[in-house]
């Protein structure tokens, strides 16, 4: 189960992100997080993410191909839950050790600042 982020994640799409998040089942226990195509994420979004390693399920986030400044953000921000994240997949400028499987299912796209739902089949390292 995951999602995939497209485009760009900020304060102008956090609040669509959090309710593409609140459509995941809450007992999942991983979420993939496809982020090939992922330019640009701030604070607000990575907050977002974060959030969901506190869910009553306490689900694993496994990250695919996170862009460096999002692993940076994680680690200076949120140093606590760096236990309950994984790197699926590393972009070859990534600094964040890490592998793991996985598949993602229905996802949030933001493109240019604008969200939207898509409809995505991710196979492995998709």
């Amino acid at each position: 189960m995951g999602l995939r982020l497209s485009g760009q994640a900020d304060l102008c799409t956090a609040e669509i992100l959090g309710q593409a998040i609140a459509a995941l089942p809450p007992e999942a226990d991983e979420i993939h997080l496809q982020l090939a195509t992922l330019e640009y994420i701030d604070v607000a979004a990575a907050r977002e993410l974060v959030v969901l390693t506190s869910r009553p399920a306490r689900p694993r986030l496994v990250l695919h191909y996170p862009p460096p400044v999002m692993l940076r953000l994680l680690r200076q921000c949120w140093p606590e839950a760096r236990a309950r994240i994984a790197i699926g997949a590393a972009r070859p400028d990534s600094t964040w050790p890490g592998h793991g499987p996985g598949t993602s299912d229905p996802v949030f796209t933001g493109s240019g600042g604008v969200p939207r739902w898509a409809g995505w089949t991710g196979g492995q390292g998709d």
